[in-house]
């Protein structure tokens, strides 16, 4: 056992990590093909099944995974990565609950832990196989699943440390971190004192539940890396954690005020900003975001210009910080990824600006491009980089239209301002600069000459961006006060970086707050994402626009089964005899589904025509749709064959069909 246990300790973290991969995949396929969603990619929306497999999923097992890591690597006293590979090596039991849950017909619901009497009635009876949790989303796979994992970790520690105490501290804490992953939403709902359909249902800038889940995994993963991290190194974690520190506050100040703005543009067409407190997660969110893309693009820069920092004698990450190239790499890695994590949990508009946000900083210092080597594109890239930070902010809430709708003179005056502001950076690496070719200031006009147009084009900055943002007369004299002072630093030999960020803050306050005051509100209708959630909200709001909407979407797309299904239940509430037609219509020209028939089905249930029903019921059944079976149940026993309606209902129970989906179709 021991030799095993070598033999994986010492394997590559990488080649282990594709094992936790596959686990993942392969979870989601299985728990959503046998349990309650009975359906292979286990959402009806693509774009909602993306977020469950990549993005929930992986959120929520790589925290676990990672946290126990760092539990067993606290008790065995083993280096993190040997402990990492034993929890990837086995990581594959995850996939055992929906297959064991299979065997007693499987369509359980399996959910997070929202409420103090299901997070108590888990402690106390999780061990008792007796005491049924399927009510609370925890089966007895599940049970299994955990039990077997407890096992495991106890035995590790067991065999590598000799320690029986803390072998089973290590399996008691194994539990316990599973079970506070499993109701971190209840920690979530507690600390703020609201509902759960209030926090995950109603409107927030993180309009679907998966997001909003998947964010708060998304937080406790980063946490217990930043643990991990010190426990392996905490020389070369601080190294990590404080890169170009003085730096960071720009970007993210960058991003607050695109946040601001687009809240100050838009805010006035969601239904309640600020009362669902996922609308501070959000931001929360994109300051972490805005953190990891910052630190990834100062990474890849100490990567590439590592030849140049050591001839300008600079002390950076790698030159002098205590990483090695291959840590720096894999750091950066890890940053890149969990970058579009967070960005990919605020929304899909807010991913692609990220996703711009760290190929600009790529191109900035990596072959072939490295625009940071020519001469104004340099700077030019930067801007482009400011630029994108504010658009990432102001989409929390402009969506798909922040690149229409971001005020323009924002833009131009933070471009203008970071292209030609930035240029005095050059100073500090003018020798190696020099050595390598690199085209700045300072190397294309020499040193004295350099420093002069540095000097005024620093200066300047200060002097063109209030006119650019309109201010108002008393506050362009402070800027041009604070540009004299900017300029004049900016013309010397040495970069006084710290006062050149204080006169900046010391511009953006009163610049930002006058902006602020004017009405800049735009006068137009956001379409959120989500646009299959919003209707049904939209509906029992107001009936015309939603019907409106939905005819909208369906132009554009009419055999996108969520919005016909959508309107075959608005006629078979409102307009009944519409069915039958729209039903030949789109079945005529697109794929229909399991709910399709059942909505038909419902029609002809109601005409009292129970044997077209029937029919649809039996179509609905092959299409593989579980509630069928409830439904034939219905319409067996209105034909008065009870013994078909009881086989339907043995069969619905064992397999959990949905009752209430019935009930509201036929009780319309």
């Amino acid at each position: 056992m021991r030799r095993i246990i070598e033999y994986i300790d010492n394997q590559n973290p990488l080649k282990a990590t594709v094992v936790i991969v596959l686990s993942v995949v392969l979870r989601g396929i299985f728990e959503g093909t046998f349990e309650n969603a009975r359906n292979l990619h286990f959402q009806v929306s693509l774009y909602k099944a993306f977020l469950f497999f990549f993005l929930h999923q992986f959120s929520f097992y790589f925290a676990a995974f990672l946290t126990i890591t760092l539990v067993v690597a606290v008790l065995s006293k083993k280096s993190v990565f040997k402990v990492y590979n034993f929890v990837a090596t086995f990581s594959f039991i995850i996939t055992i609950p929906p297959l064991i849950d299979s065997l007693s017909g499987g369509g359980y619901v399996l959910k997070y832990i929202f409420s103090g009497e299901e997070f108590w009635a888990t402690v106390f009876n999780f061990f008792n196989p007796f005491f049924d949790l399927s009510a609370v989303g925890i089966t007895y796979g599940m049970r299994i699943e955990i039990t077997l994992a407890i096992i495991g970790i106890f035995l590790y520690v067991l065999l590598t440390s000799k320690n029986l105490i803390n072998s089973l501290v290590a399996g008691i804490l194994t539990f316990l971190v599973l079970l506070f992953l499993g109701s971190v939403p209840y920690f979530f709902l507690s600390f703020f004192k609201i509902s759960h359909a209030f926090a995950f249902k109603s409107y927030s800038l993180l309009y679907e539940d998966t997001q909003r889940y998947s964010i708060l995994n998304l937080m406790v993963l980063t946490l217990v890396l930043c643990v991990i991290a010190l426990l392996y190194d905490s020389k070369k974690a601080i190294t990590l954690f404080t890169l170009r520190i003085q730096k960071l506050p720009f970007y993210i100040s960058l991003g607050i005020v695109g946040f601001v703005l687009g809240y100050k543009i838009s805010g006035h067409l969601w239904p309640h900003p600020f009362k669902n407190p996922f609308d501070y997660v959000a931001l929360v969110g994109t300051i972490i975001a805005l953190t990891l893309s910052h630190h990834f693009g100062v990474l890849i820069n100490d990567i590439n210009d590592y030849e140049i920092d050591k001839t300008n004698g600079k002390k950076t990450s790698v030159n002098g910080g205590g990483l090695t190239l291959n840590e720096a790499k894999v750091s950066a890695g890890v940053m890149f990824v969990l970058a579009l994590a967070f960005y990919l949990s605020l929304n899909f508009d807010t991913l692609l600006l990220g996703l711009a946000t760290l190929g600009l900083a790529w191109i900035y210092s990596v072959e072939p491009l490295r625009t940071k080597r020519l001469y104004l594109l340099s700077t030019l890239t930067l801007a482009s980089i400011s630029v994108f930070c504010q658009f990432i902010g102001a989409s929390l809430w402009m969506k798909e239209k922040t690149l229409l709708l971001y005020p323009r003179d924002v833009v131009l005056a933070t471009f203008l301002g970071v292209a030609f502001g930035f240029m005095v950076k050059d100073v500090e690496d003018y020798k190696g600069d020099k050595v390598f070719g690199v085209k700045t200031n300072y190397t294309v006009f020499g040193m004295k000459v350099g420093r002069i147009i540095s000097g005024i084009f620093t200066g300047g900055v200060f002097f063109i961006i209030p006119i650019i943002l309109g201010a108002p007369l008393p506050v362009k004299i402070w800027c041009w006060i604070l540009g004299l002072f900017a300029g004049y630093l900016a013309s010397r030999e040495r970069f006084y970086e710290l006062p050149l960020w204080a006169l900046f803050f010391l511009m953006l306050i009163p610049l930002a707050y006058t902006y602020l005051q004017r009405d800049i509100r735009a006068n137009f209708a956001l379409r959120k994402d989500n646009a299959y959630s919003e209707l049904l909200g939209l509906f029992r709001l107001d009936r015309e626009k939603a019907l409106k909407e939905l005819n909208e979407y369906l132009s554009q797309d009419p055999c996108d089964f969520r919005f016909f299904n959508q309107k075959l239940l608005y006629f078979l509430y409102h307009f009944p005899d519409s069915v039958p037609e729209y039903y030949e219509r789109v079945k005529g020209m697109c794929r229909v589904d399991d709910r399709t028939f059942l909505i038909v089905g419902a029609y002809y249930f109601g005409k009292g025509d129970f044997v077209s029903a029937k029919d649809m019921g039996l179509k609905a059944l092959r299409a593989g749709g579980v509630e069928a079976l409830a439904f034939l149940e219905m319409v067996e026993d209105s034909l008065g064959n009870y013994e078909e309606s009881y086989k339907y209902s043995k069969l619905a129970k064992k397999y959990k069909a949905n009752y209430r989906y019935i009930l509201a179709l036929i009780n319309r």
